[in-house]
């Protein structure tokens, strides 16, 4: 059941955090100094030059560049398998950068692309990527998203770098022209931010950061396009308190599917014994199949009629490396399946 709530009773559960911008403006530095009880992920290997500075305090350590270590670390954190000496629990966890994993990620999808290419006989050079290529390089990423917001991890952090943004020159088809700067990132990641800082030095040399996103009442303090000349760790640090309950824009999507399917494959059934005609035998595999099927309909596989698009599901999940149904894959066949559809987004 929902757990209805007032407003008056509510403190935002954690804040999500971006700090973007050029090299050496303080990001990494920042997030060590101001936030209390940190583990960095240092994906780049910069988080040693921290070590040593008095005004930083003392913080744990991860270094790698797979995302699916650092989903891993995620779900350990989460959990209260990490902690400090002394016993304190992870208040804030920083993944710095994800410019390195998106990096990675395209990377990867890119030589599938060309090793693809050149099975048909085409040069490396000739490689294109799919549209199923940047569902498949996007999708731990999304699933770390996900992991991140439903964390009860007081501040999650990314790090990104800043990248020039470029479209089609309407005058000159074949030319591209700047339109502005923005993190280098999977895109939308803003989308899924509370609070964006863009960190910089100043035309006469100074530090200072602008905001770029941010939601709800912290808005009061920290307007958007606000420059500041310091960090402001005080504003962020009083507006953050804990939520009790899982929000519905926080739930899993594929975890909500699979519940849904579950609910109305048993309504089903319930209307197959009270019309006389007694429960339908299924077996254990038959009825994870239904099920599975039926959650992916509720993902976007119909055909033109509203039946289940089977063919569309076989080739998509044939496509990702998936040869035949196995009960226990059911929940990673969804999370791909759904990552795959441009209906289910």
């Amino acid at each position: 059941m929902v757990k209805i709530l007032s407003s008056t009773t509510l403190q935002p559960r954690h804040l999500k955090l971006l700090l973007w911008g050029e090299t050496a403006t303080r990001k990494t530095e920042s997030i060590l100094r101001y936030f209390p009880d940190v583990l960095l992920i240092d994906t780049e290997g910069n988080a040693a030059q921290c070590v040593g500075m008095p005004e930083i305090p003392e913080f744990l350590l991860a270094q790698t560049k797979d995302v699916h270590e650092v989903i891993q670390i995620v779900d350990e954190v989460a959990a209260g398998r990490h902690r400090f000496p002394d016993g304190r629990p992870v208040q804030t966890l920083a993944i710095d950068s994800i410019s390195v994993l998106w990096a990675i990620r395209k990377d990867a999808r890119s030589l599938v692309a060309e090793q693809r290419s050149q099975r048909w006989g085409k040069s490396a050079e000739e490689a294109t990527m799919t549209q199923l290529d940047w569902s498949m390089a996007k999708r731990p990423l999304l699933r770390l998203n996900t992991r991140l917001a439903n964390c009860p991890i007081k501040f999650v952090i990314y790090t990104a770098r800043l990248q020039d943004r470029y479209q089609d020159d309407p005058k000159q088809r074949d030319r591209l022209v700047k339109v502005g700067e923005g993190p280098d990132a999977l895109r939308g990641l803003e989308y899924d931010m509370n609070l964006a800082l863009r960190m910089r030095t100043s035309p006469d040399g100074q530090w200072e950061c602008q905001v770029t996103k941010v939601q709800g009442a912290l808005g009061q303090q920290l307007p958007l396009g606000k420059t500041l000349k310091r960090f402001p760790a005080e504003e962020i640090l009083r507006h953050t308190g804990q939520l009790t309950g899982k929000a519905g824009a926080e739930q899993d999507v594929a975890e909500l599917v699979e519940v849904t399917a579950k609910r109305e494959l048993a309504e089903e059934r319930a209307a197959y014994a009270s019309a006389g005609r007694g429960p339908r035998p299924v077996s254990s595999k038959e009825s994870a199949l239904d099920l599975f099927y039926t959650a992916a309909a509720n993902l976007g596989y119909r055909a033109a009629d509203g039946s289940i698009d089977r063919t569309r599901i076989h080739d998509t999940l044939k496509a990702g490396g998936y040869k035949s149904f196995k009960p226990e894959n059911v929940g990673d066949m969804l999370s791909f399946l759904r990552e795959a559809s441009p209906v289910a987004g």
